[in-house]
């Protein structure tokens, strides 16, 4: 059998296109700011965004009540070890400022500033692991 004539001048014609497409000055620049707004911006944004999914987590886990989630799943453990990770990525926020004061009270003003902008950056990075 021949092969069918239509689907070889397609073959062709696909080839053809992606052979001389070329990149528009407005593509490259919009995947200029596209990166740049992924490596600046989301490298900040990225652990508050995951500490404001846990607090969310927290919040409908309060509304519906851990006994009723727990029995949503049958990897208990598993999920509780998930809430208690969403548990400690909540009070990261909530202790780095605390010990951020009494450092500065205690005349560590260094130490304070680097161990509270270290755990408000990476714990909530470490302990959210795949989760989000």
């Amino acid at each position: 059998m021949e092969p069918v004539e239509n689907e070889k001048i397609l073959t062709e014609s696909d080839a053809k296109k992606h052979s001389t497409a070329k990149v528009s000055k407005e593509n490259i620049i919009n995947a200029l700011v596209s990166a740049l707004f992924l490596i600046f911006i989301n490298l900040f944004v990225m652990p508050y965004n995951i500490w404001v999914g846990a607090a969310k987590r927290l919040s409908t886990l309060r509304e519906s009540g851990l006994s009723s989630q727990m029995q949503k799943t049958e990897f208990v453990v598993f999920n509780w070890l998930k809430l208690l990770f969403d548990s400690l990525i909540f009070l990261v926020y909530v202790i780095a400022p605390l010990l951020f004061v009494i450092g500065v009270a205690s005349g560590y003003w260094v130490r304070a500033i680097i161990s509270s902008l270290v755990m408000l950056y990476f714990l909530p990075l470490f302990l959210s692991g795949d989760e989000n």
